[in-house]
């Protein structure tokens, strides 16, 4: 993990910490929703996996910390998600990457709802960040050992867009009192968040 990634974590985590658990649910749901047409687009390519799981997944957590209802079969959820979850060894592809941290934000998401481990969520937002990053590299043909490489990367349009995405969501969150969350402010949250994470149209042999 480069050191700018580190960053990020410290930042990220000292502004999610003082949101109640159910703004940090929403935040990291927002994320997997973002994440989730990538793993669309390598199932689709691959006819590997069941999208549709995942979609009523995101959907069904996103409805009940609306309705503050105590979501049911966690287990199960993860179960699914792990057997739909690629290994990237089995792909010559950064596709599978992508789709890999699909899968892991759901996936995070749901341990933090089981077990309330904060890391989880500073993990699905890393996930969101490193998708960006091999994104960037790809797209570019860096070179690893290019010592301006990290630079570039934060510079990107698209890292600076995300990072300011994420920071306005949680700002978002942290401006509206839980008492009066309602799908009007998750519709807000959305059109706030409401761009891809990438464009896998810039690459190119995918």
């Amino acid at each position: 993990m480069d050191n700018e990634c580190f960053e990020f974590r410290d930042e990220i985590s000292e502004k999610l910490v003082d949101l109640d658990d159910q703004k940090k649910t929403i935040f990291s749901l927002l994320i997997c929703k973002r994440l989730f047409p990538n793993y669309v687009f390598f199932s689709k390519k691959y006819e590997y996996g069941d999208p549709s799981k995942l979609e009523t997944i995101i959907s069904t957590l996103f409805r009940d910390v609306l309705e503050n209802n105590k979501t049911l079969k966690i287990d199960n959820y993860i179960n699914i998600v792990e057997n739909i979850t690629p290994d990237t060894q089995d792909y010559d592809t950064i596709l599978a990457s992508f789709a890999l941290d699909a899968c892991t934000s759901i996936l995070s998401t749901l341990y933090f709802l089981k077990d309330g481990d904060f890391e989880n969520l500073v993990d699905v937002a890393t996930y969101a960040r490193d998708t960006v990053d091999m994104f960037i590299q790809e797209r570019d043909d860096l070179d690893i050992n290019d010592i301006q490489m990290d630079q570039l990367i934060e510079e990107d349009p698209f890292m600076q867009r995300e990072l300011k995405r994420q920071f306005e969501v949680v700002d978002y969150l942290t401006n509206i009192k839980s008492e009066s969350l309602s799908i009007i402010d998750l519709s807000s949250l959305r059109e706030l968040a409401k761009d891809d994470i990438i464009d896998i149209s810039l690459l190119r042999n995918v």
